[in-house]
């Protein structure tokens, strides 16, 4: 419910007009069916006044029609306001998140906050929450004009309503839980679904294309299972609710006919009693299934409305060493590595080589605090470093892998990242890496698009655009890890003989082939085993 509150607030200017639209409108729709009891009085009496109440109604018709049109659009300008200010929560949840948090759920889980649990939030909870207050209006003054008719079928709506509140709240929980279920699933569909298309040259080369219908299946049927058992059990709550609203108006109308035969209403009630009873129970039905929609889609909506607090912590500043003494590292029961002493002192240059598996990259995200130190201890500055929190090294380290990614969107924005940097500060940097000439003959130049992910350019080249991203930022430490892997050996050497040269920058690299003639440009060269 807190939510919800905090929702309305954002629009409460909206949100209070449409109520008073709602009241005016449910006013205006009860009275045009309560005048139809006057109507046929006046009539059975041959009234000459009888002309003028039709034509009244008839006009309070159109204009309730008119304010219902104005207040369909408000609503939905409301709705739009709501679902981008869930969306904007769902992104500043991401931004929030320590790494650890981001990376512990599956890429198609982040990506089902948005396209599925948001819409199903909007379907199923705020849409006919905006309804609440037009049936809530319509439920009240509903039951006012019956009891303005007779007492007794107000009596006998308000025993209506209690039973259609017990039938439609016990189906809640049972499809709350369902939402949560198939929210999981759909997470894990999207994630299956865009492992199997990105994967799709790799199953061609080997003709195993068979595996991506089968793989996707698999996860699309439990998906669309649980899609099922969620509209069966709101076809049961369904049919459950309107078979009793069905009963309680036959009801009505029958006892209708025994209060006008005993002379204890007018004829004209006839008319009237049985359709107002219907708007009541229709309304207050309306705000049962709006509770069942709330309990069903409640944990979505405060999934999505929850922003992680973030807490984490400065790598230290400035810099002199860091070192590692008796360090060692396992992931699950294979021993990377145990013993490792080593220190890097600023202004140096080292390269780590070996074979896969030796630990070179866990090495550098020991150092960067995104894996815990099991054994031995971690120094910088000769003090103990051992972050309890996410480490925040954007000021202090760049840091490379040869998993490049490249938004889609310009050059520019790939360099700087929101970033502001002069068009001289990205060309030179640009000339650091070898793409100055390639991004000159660009049509656009700077602006160009890089294409989606990055496919306009080779494998090389968004590594350089990746490594220009860090060079740009001037940073006192640099981590390259194969960060030049698919360039060509002479532009390579050309990019890490400059770096190496910087008496200023630390560098750490990360290398398979470590290329004979750059060898003596290194402090240490460091083999791992």
């Amino acid at each position: 419910m807190n939510d919800i509150m905090v929702l309305c607030k954002k629009e409460w200017r909206k949100v209070s007009l449409s109520i008073l639209l709602t009241l005016v409108i449910a006013v205006g729709s009860l009275y045009t069916v309560y005048g139809r009891m006057t109507v046929l009085d006046m009539m059975l009496e041959r009234s000459t006044g009888v002309w003028y109440q039709i034509g009244f109604l008839i006009l309070l018709l159109v204009l309730v029609e008119c304010f219902n049109s104005y207040l369909r659009i408000l609503n939905a300008q409301i709705v739009k306001s709501w679902k981008l200010y869930l969306g904007r929560c769902i992104s500043r949840n991401i931004e929030r998140m320590s790494y650890q948090q981001f990376h512990a759920l599956e890429e198609g889980e982040h990506l089902t906050n948005y396209t599925y649990t948001l819409e199903v939030v909007a379907t199923y909870l705020l849409n006919p929450l905006l309804s609440f207050s037009r049936s809530l209006v319509l439920s009240v003054i509903s039951f006012f004009f019956l009891a303005l008719i007779s007492g007794w079928l107000a009596l006998f709506a308000l025993f209506s309503t209690l039973i259609l509140v017990f039938v439609g709240g016990r189906f809640g929980k049972k499809i709350s839980q369902g939402y949560t279920n198939l929210s999981l699933l759909n997470g894990q569909f999207t994630s299956r679904l865009k492992e199997y298309i990105a994967g799709y040259d790799v199953l061609r080369n080997v003709k195993q294309l068979y595996l991506l219908p089968q793989k996707i299946y698999e996860r699309q049927l439990q998906k669309e299972a649980q899609e099922y058992e969620i509209a069966r059990l709101m076809s049961f709550a369904l049919l459950s609710y309107q078979s009793v609203q069905r009963l309680f108006e036959m009801l009505i109308f029958a006892l209708t006919i025994i209060l006008i035969s005993r002379g204890t209403i007018h004829l004209g009630a006839i008319v009237s009693a049985p359709t107002i009873l219907s708007i009541f129970l229709e309304s207050s039905g309306n705000l049962t299934d709006v509770y069942a929609k709330l309990r069903g889609t409640d944990a979505q909506l405060h999934g999505l409305m929850t922003v992680a607090d973030l807490d984490e912590e400065e790598f230290p500043s400035p810099v002199d060493s860091i070192s590692f003494s008796q360090v060692g590292h396992s992931y699950g029961d294979k021993q990377i590595f145990e013993g490792l002493t080593l220190r890097f002192n600023i202004g140096g240059k080292y390269a780590l080589v070996g074979k896969s598996g030796s630990g070179k990259s866990t090495i550098l995200k020991l150092l960067l605090g995104r894996l815990t130190c099991e054994e031995g201890e971690i120094r910088i500055n000769d003090q103990p470093y051992a972050p309890k929190k996410d480490v925040n090294f954007s000021r202090q380290i760049g840091y490379m892998t040869q998993e490049v990614f490249l938004f889609t969107d310009s050059v520019r924005f790939n360099i700087c990242l929101g970033d502001i940097f002069t068009d001289e500060e990205i060309w030179s940097v640009l000339r650091q890496v070898g793409l100055e000439r390639l991004v000159r003959a660009l049509p656009n130049q700077l602006e160009e698009s890089v294409g989606e992910l990055g496919g306009q350019f080779s494998g090389g080249e968004k590594q350089r655009i990746a490594l220009a991203r860090i060079l740009i930022r001037k940073l006192p430490i640099v981590l390259l890890d194969e960060a030049t892997s698919a360039v060509d050996a002479p532009t390579a050497r050309m990019i890490e003989e400059a770096l190496l040269r910087d008496p200023d920058r630390t560098v750490v690299m990360i290398s398979h082939h470590l290329q004979e003639d750059l060898q003596p440009y290194f402090t240490s060269i460091i083999t791992l085993s």
